[in-house]
């Protein structure tokens, strides 16, 4: 948290004891569907695992990275510690 020097706050003790929300416990698989003509939709098959972006498969497919605005986003895997 940011203030002036003379503003007297507390030190701020933050505790992360909550377990994390992964994405794939709040995915609702749900949604408009996408155009089949459209650009994206023609892309989204030519994606890889390591894929971050759209922009990763623009790059290798097409030779330009654009679209990269558009994460894909993945189940999270859970850690072992």
């Amino acid at each position: 948290m940011a203030a002036p020097e003379d503003t007297p706050f507390p030190k701020l003790k933050l505790k992360f004891n909550e377990a994390p929300i992964q994405y794939r416990e709040i995915r609702a698989d749900q949604g408009p569907p996408t155009n089949p003509e459209s650009k994206t939709f023609q892309r989204w098959y030519k994606k890889r695992p390591p894929d971050q972006n759209m922009g990763d498969v623009t790059e290798r497919e097409e030779g330009k990275t654009s679209n990269f605005n558009t994460i894909l986003v993945k189940n999270q895997k859970s850690r072992t510690r």
